[in-house]
């Protein structure tokens, strides 16, 4: 089957009975927490004809990893968008806190995020989960993302962009789950907002800030160096999600 291209709709837009099985999965999910879920209670739940069902999930394996990469798609499109409406968002620290709301409360995201197998099954291990990882989670988005802000002057250029990429990895992987979830850091009693603000602030700290963000340079002092810097970047961020997605399509066969 032929990739459809970057942002084109997904079966489910136009197939109410694939739409009844998502929305019934979720649900289902929601329900249950913890516990993994099988494409035959999803299709009980929604009450659809089975045959309907898996033309396009064969089996729970699949039911998961398509559910998993709906949700990081429907991600993908919400970060673009906001970005669109307010370049502001792209930078670091700020971006770097979008990227992880934008998953929030996903349960089969932070079981991604925990490789948890009691809930994700089979799904834990397939070569397509570890590549919609690879392709969208933000842990694999920031090495990419690195370059952007530092071609754009957003962050600092002492150290080398490997490096603020791994520090930064490894910085996503300590606050993901507890942001995600919407959970206390350490089991303090620290607010969300608390929790954000020390997020931003370490992302800030990892990453430097770049000469774009010390304001208008001297040759051009009419002019907000940071925000054209900005701008720019918030055009280059939304290309690289699209190339994202068009993959992730294309791993999908969508």
């Amino acid at each position: 089957m032929h990739a459809r291209r970057a942002g084109a709709l997904l079966p489910e837009s136009r197939d109410p009975i694939a739409q009844r099985v998502l929305d019934s999965a979720r649900e289902v999910l929601a329900q249950q927490p913890g516990a993994a879920v099988t494409l035959d209670e999803v299709i009980s739940a929604a009450r659809v004809e089975p045959a309907g069902a898996r033309r396009l999930w064969s089996s729970d394996q699949d039911l998961m990893v398509g559910l998993i990469a709906r949700y990081l798609l429907e991600a993908s499109r919400r970060v673009s968008r906001a970005l669109r409406e307010d370049p502001g968002r792209a930078r670091p620290d700020r971006l770097c806190l979008h990227l992880v709301e934008s998953l929030r409360s996903r349960v089969l995201v932070c079981a991604l995020q925990r490789a948890d197998g009691d809930l994700l099954g089979d799904a834990v291990d397939d070569p397509r989960t570890v590549q919609l990882t690879r392709q969208l989670m933000p842990v694999g988005l920031v090495a990419e993302m690195v370059g952007i802000w530092r071609e754009r002057g957003l962050v600092c250029l002492v150290c080398e962009a490997d490096h603020q990429a791994f520090s930064l990895q490894c910085l996503l992987r300590g606050f993901m789950d507890p942001l995600m979830a919407g959970v206390p850091l350490h089991g303090s009693h620290a607010r969300d907002d608390i929790a954000t603000e020390t997020f931003a602030a370490a992302v800030d700290r990892v990453l430097g800030r770049g000469p774009a963000s010390d304001g208008p340079t001297r040759d051009r002092p009419d002019r907000d160096a940071e925000a054209e810097s900005l701008a720019a970047a918030s055009a280059d961020v939304p290309r690289l999600l699209a190339e994202r997605t068009a993959s992730v399509h294309s791993l999908l066969g969508l």
